[in-house]
């Protein structure tokens, strides 16, 4: 009986030996770098390059009592990092021997006095002053979480010896800051809690008014919602 299955063992054909898969990466590798290398380095030298006049605005405006007060007054969201504008004042009178002056021109090259992070968001930056203190600020390009307002944008500020201890002021900003948002959310409960009060955030407020096209869509929301409040710590 003749075997229907063909079994015929056939010499292998020679492999065409290709680079080995190392290589291969290797050359992508050296390709991205080759492309997207230099243009990083255009973004992040232009980063650094806008954010420096910003820096030497903050700084100049801190020179004087009247500066610093109007730069608090501007910039909602940096005071909220205070206790006040008078702890915010206080902060400015000891830190500005401290840090100093800053370069008046182009911004410093070196990473080791000025530094600079960014994203589609926002803007940090970092810069040591001529008496050897620290300065921090943060720069928010759009509308905060929630809408809040920005004013000019500067969002934090903080002061410090070392990059380190920066970090544990940002932590005590941020604690102020908490705050601050507690406060304002029981503020708003409270304004909640009557029509007439309701009413008078409804008429003060564009981002409510876009939600709700009417008072009476808005208030009737806002009185369905009230039993379900539940009333926050104090």
């Amino acid at each position: 009986m003749t075997d229907s299955t063909w079994n015929i063992d056939l010499p292998d054909k020679p492999r065409r030996r290709g680079w080995p898969v190392w290589v291969h990466v290797s050359m992508v590798i050296l390709f991205a770098g080759a492309v997207i290398g230099p243009a990083l380095m255009r973004h992040t030298s232009g980063v650094r390059i806008k954010a420096w006049p910003l820096a030497l605005a903050v700084h100049r405006r801190m020179a004087t009592d009247e500066g610093a007060r109007d730069l608090f007054r501007h910039n909602p969201l940096c005071a909220n990092g205070y206790e006040s504008e008078e702890a915010f004042l206080e902060q400015v009178h000891r830190w500005r021997p401290r840090i100093g002056s800053l370069p008046p021109g182009e911004p410093p090259e070196s990473g080791e006095t000025y530094g600079v992070e960014a994203d589609s968001f926002a803007m940090s930056v970092a810069c040591k002053g001529a008496a050897g203190g620290w300065l921090r600020m943060r720069f928010v390009t759009g509308p905060a979480a929630g809408g809040k307002d920005v004013g000019e944008g500067l969002a934090q500020l903080i002061f410090g010896h070392s990059i380190k201890d920066m970090h544990e002021s940002a932590k005590i900003a941020g604690l102020h800051a908490r705050k601050h948002l507690w406060t304002e959310f029981r503020d708003l409960l409270l304004k909640l809690g009557t029509d007439d009060t309701a009413l008078a955030l409804y008429r003060a407020g564009p981002a409510l008014q876009s939600r709700w096209t009417t008072e009476q869509a808005s208030l009737r929301e806002t009185r369905a919602w009230r039993p379900r409040a539940c009333p926050s710590p104090g």
